[in-house]
């Protein structure tokens, strides 16, 4: 009986102590995985927040400097301006553009496709404030004929505005801003710099061509029904980078015809064009590209003065695309559409 009791009791003491022994090391190892988890844990929320640090954009509309916080990869964009939505759709964002500039309209640039069951935001001329608003956007991305409505859009959402390149500033470097900062808003800044670099390529490739021409003096011509305008190589000029980027020499400066660059390029004749007597007459025919044309910029120019000129004996009259170069200027598809149009002119 007591041999009995004291195997019962030794049995005893060895669960005992075998549950001390588990409960010891439970303890042990326990404050360690909880330290780590918090400090894992702190890492993340770190790097979350960081992450998630609201974007501050300045810029200037018109005269006046403004500074905008936009809301982290917004979800709901109301676009204004092809050159922009030229941008976006570039940059693969279509999905996240709920209002567009008259997209049944016939001037919505016709390279941009898929939008024309998105919301109207107005017309290219006057935005419709109302419409927009009931959108409920987190973000609108506005071009440069939004200067004067630019404070009612800002109070319906963030609003962020990019000037057009060129118009006398830097064509490229105003190309490679409006990019960059697109891209940053929605977290795509790889793909913003692999198209940047596309362009920078194609932009070279066109220079190099022209530079290789035996004579490359042109003329910029702006042909509106039977009126002619002059686009010079003066850093104001609206389409002076063509030639400083694509390398053409102008033959006309803008002393000689005018005092300061106009909008719609400055009145030449006949006259001046055949005595400057151009390799090349670059001419952007404003009417077709307004959907208003009366009649051709073709039929404009075909006449004994301009036949004279070495620029049409040599067929070297280039014709640009109007929704590119007029409508949409400052987006990537129409820069490529651009580039295009130089390229096959000088073949």
């Amino acid at each position: 009986m007591k041999k009995r009791l004291l195997i019962f009791m030794s049995l005893l003491m060895l669960v005992f102590l075998a549950g001390c022994a588990g409960t010891s090391n439970i303890e042990e190892t326990k404050p360690e995985a909880t330290s780590e988890e918090t400090a894992l844990n702190e890492s993340s929320a770190e790097e979350s927040e960081q992450n998630a640090e609201p974007l501050t954009l300045t810029f200037k509309v018109g005269e006046a400097e403004k500074s905008v916080t936009v809301p982290e990869n917004p979800e709901r964009v109301v676009v204004i301006g092809f050159d922009l939505l030229d941008v976006m759709d570039s940059l693969e964002l279509k999905d996240k553009i709920i209002g567009v500039v008259d997209p049944t309209g016939p001037l919505f640039p016709y390279y941009l496709e898929g939008y024309e069951n998105v919301e109207s935001a107005g017309n290219l001329f006057a935005e419709d404030l109302e419409s927009i608003a009931k959108l409920k956007p987190d973000l609108i991305i506005a071009g440069a004929r939004t200067q004067k409505a630019y404070d009612g859009l800002n109070e319906i959402a963030p609003t962020v505005y990019y000037g057009i390149p060129g118009f006398g500033s830097d064509y490229k470097e105003g190309l490679h801003n409006n990019i960059r900062s697109i891209a940053q808003i929605f977290n795509k800044t790889d793909e913003g710099e692999t198209l940047i670099s596309n362009l920078d390529a194609k932009i070279e490739e066109v220079a190099e061509k022209v530079s290789a021409l035996e004579s490359a003096q042109a003329l910029f011509l702006v042909v509106n029904g039977k009126s002619i305008g002059l686009f010079s190589d003066d850093p104001a000029s609206r389409y002076g980078f063509v030639f400083k980027e694509f390398g053409f020499e102008s033959l006309a400066s803008l002393d000689e015809i005018s005092q300061e660059a106009a909008t719609h390029g400055d009145s030449v004749s006949f006259e001046f064009i055949s005595a400057k007597n151009p390799d090349f007459l670059i001419v952007l025919d404003r009417s077709a590209a307004t959907a208003t044309e009366d009649i051709a910029a073709s039929d404009t120019l075909d006449n004994e003065l301009v036949r004279s000129t070495n620029a049409y004996k040599n067929d070297h009259i280039i014709y640009l695309d109007g929704s590119a170069w007029y409508i949409g200027t400052g987006g990537v598809r129409s820069t490529e559409i651009m580039i295009d149009n130089i390229m096959k002119g000088i073949e």
